[in-house]
């Protein structure tokens, strides 16, 4: 079995790790490698990629949507969320998934188990592939679209992600907005994450006892999760979205259940946290 990895850049990859212990754990011959390609060689490099005896392959940035015309199909989630992380080759056909969105679910359930999404208020920072993965698995498991917002520096990007789900247009807020509301689960989606001075928890109030996600894992706690500590959240980095996206993929190439704890430990020791 040959797996891998493919993307710009690609050596900071933690996948090929995670991957390869559960291969090994699991008695299953096989090896999972980077494969960097850069984005001017990607038809080139793709194409020959097909054409090999690879088993199936993650796709990360900036490949996800530049994926899909080469393959013969997606599945309904993919084909909805317009971007594809994992491609299984299936009686001869090239197919393409996407599991980022199921990832970050269940790794949000499996921290806070007795969460009922139904009745969960839910806001959106960011409106990029990852913001629409999680969108489409979030009313998939039960949220209301009433009860789904969206913020996003551009507000026409974050009002165009709600018209493509059917969400109410008001629905949508920018970054600059300063709105009243509250929300029992915020996931941070972008790179504004990162930096202190660019939060945008100021345009909104955590209330007590609030998950606050980001879906960030290096570093395990960014500036957006020190904040809403300190106002008194919840806070869940992305590691889990990571492992349980693995896990699916993983499941999907080999038809096993990975062991999630040992995938987990096994990534949180090559970054040394805790």
């Amino acid at each position: 079995m040959k797996l891998a990895v493919i993307g710009y850049p690609i050596h900071h990859s933690l996948s090929p790790l995670m991957h390869q212990v559960e291969l090994d754990a699991l008695g299953i011959q096989g090896n999972y490698t980077r494969i960097e390609i850069h984005p001017n060689d990607f038809t080139e490099k793709v194409t020959k990629l097909l054409d090999s005896d690879i088993t199936g392959f993650n796709v990360t940035l900036p490949f996800k949507e530049k994926i899909i015309p080469y393959l013969d199909d997606v599945d309904s989630s993919a084909r909805v969320i317009g971007a594809v992380n994992t491609v299984v080759k299936e009686q001869g056909k090239w197919i393409g998934y996407n599991t980022d969105g199921e990832g970050y679910v269940r790794g949000l359930l499996h921290d806070f188990s007795s969460l009922e999404l139904p009745q969960s208020k839910v806001l959106i920072i960011g409106a990029g592939g990852a913001a629409r993965g999680i969108i489409y698995s979030l009313l998939q498991s039960g949220v209301q679209k009433n009860h789904l917002d969206i913020m996003n520096r551009s507000l026409k990007n974050a009002q165009k992600l709600c018209e493509e789900f059917s969400l109410p247009t008001e629905n949508s807020y920018s970054l600059k907005d300063q709105c009243t509301l509250q929300y029992d689960i915020v996931i941070q989606t972008s790179s504004v994450g990162l930096k202190k001075e660019e939060t945008p928890l100021r345009a909104f109030r955590i209330q007590q006892d609030a998950i606050v996600s980001d879906i960030i894992y290096n570093p395990s706690k960014t500036a957006f999760l020190k904040i809403a500590e300190e106002q008194g959240a919840m806070i869940q980095n992305g590691l889990n979205m990571f492992v349980f996206q693995g896990a699916l993929a993983f499941e999907k190439w080999t038809s096993h259940k990975p062991n999630i704890s040992r995938m987990r430990d096994t990534v949180l020791g090559a970054l040394n946290l805790d």
